[in-house]
């Protein structure tokens, strides 16, 4: 388990798959996470199982199960992985536990398993996903247009970089 100030980030349980999967079906979450990252999250896990993964689910330090959070793609070599989260929960967008599970998520991926950037992928529309990356330190790395059966959307890139020892010490 993995502490911030509201959340714990903490293994999946068996217990944890029908929300997961209800989560999965719903058409607002998946129009706010892209099809693409939910299609390339599902393949991941199908070809790659959770080898090169990390996947936990996001709770209240009251106990209740907000969301989840994952760190796929772990290449060893360059230390990088993609992170992939939704608050699966309404009534809890907003109200800063999304950004707690960045952060915690940040601190396991560069202390704890020495990943050197973490890196992701967000539509542009979803102002307040860019917000919250931000705030947690990712920067914009570019930008892409997909095109759809419904239009064009807008893809940012995003990156997280440890810090440096220097900066640490700097506090």
């Amino acid at each position: 388990m993995y502490e911030g100030e509201s959340v714990v980030l903490r293994p999946v349980l068996a217990m944890d798959e029908p929300l997961l999967q209800e989560w999965d079906s719903d058409t607002e979450l998946n129009a706010l996470m892209g099809t693409d990252v939910l299609v390339d999250l599902q393949d991941h896990y199908l070809t790659d199982g959770t080898r090169n993964s990390m996947r936990l689910i996001i709770q209240t330090k009251g106990g209740t199960v907000i969301g989840n959070v994952d760190l796929i793609r772990i290449h060893w070599r360059p230390r990088e992985a993609e992170m992939v989260i939704r608050i699966g929960r309404r009534e809890y967008w907003g109200k800063g536990y999304g950004t707690d599970a960045v952060n915690v998520l940040l601190r396991v991926a560069f202390s704890l398993l020495g990943l050197k950037s973490v890196y992701l992928r967000v539509y542009r529309s979803n102002a307040r996903a860019v917000r919250c990356y931000e705030k947690c330190g990712f920067r914009k790395e570019g930008m892409i247009t997909r095109r759809l059966p419904h239009g064009e959307v807008q893809i940012v890139l995003m990156r997280a970089l440890a810090p440096t020892a220097e900066a640490v010490a700097a506090g």
